[in-house]
């Protein structure tokens, strides 16, 4: 398995522990729809009212703890990590596997991103985006230090 391969499996298990939990979430029963946590919260920032800390703090509860919002954001990183991890090796004429694409790049060539050696810059664009990815995740015990993102300059 590659390092693609592992932060991209790591990734997918922390989504779905995201997933299990907003299920749960979606799943509770209230009397009325605006018992609902993320609900109570809205209606307190919409009547307060204005940019206070006080109301940003009541819209983002409102916002991020809502299931729905929750849900779409793991839909939309497995539509990424999967767009990611189809991407095909451009292969020069003549080069028609993965591992001729490899072997055409030396270490050093791709400069910070030169995981996996590839000449088309395919494997350290994939790993740098899915460590941006997983960078939400890094407060976990398993996240590994060395996944962090190279800076942006």
């Amino acid at each position: 398995m590659s390092a693609v391969d592992d932060i991209a499996t790591w990734l997918t298990a922390q989504i779905n522990d995201d997933e299990r939990v907003a299920l749960k979430a979606k799943a509770m029963r209230y009397d009325l729809p605006t018992d609902a946590p993320w609900e109570r919260e809205r209606i307190i920032a919409d009547q307060i009212g204005g940019t206070s800390k006080a109301v940003a703090v009541h819209r983002i509860v409102a916002i991020f703890a809502n299931p729905n919002r929750v849900l779409a954001e793991i839909d939309a990183k497995r539509q990424r990590i999967a767009w990611l991890m189809a991407q095909q090796h451009d292969m020069p004429e003549g080069f028609p596997t993965y591992d001729s694409c490899r072997l055409l790049a030396q270490p050093g060539e791709l400069g910070d991103l030169e995981v996996g050696y590839c000449s088309c810059g395919l494997d350290g664009w994939r790993t740098q985006l899915l460590r941006f990815e997983a960078l939400p995740y890094e407060d976990r015990a398993d996240y590994p230090p060395e996944w962090r993102p190279k800076p942006v300059s």
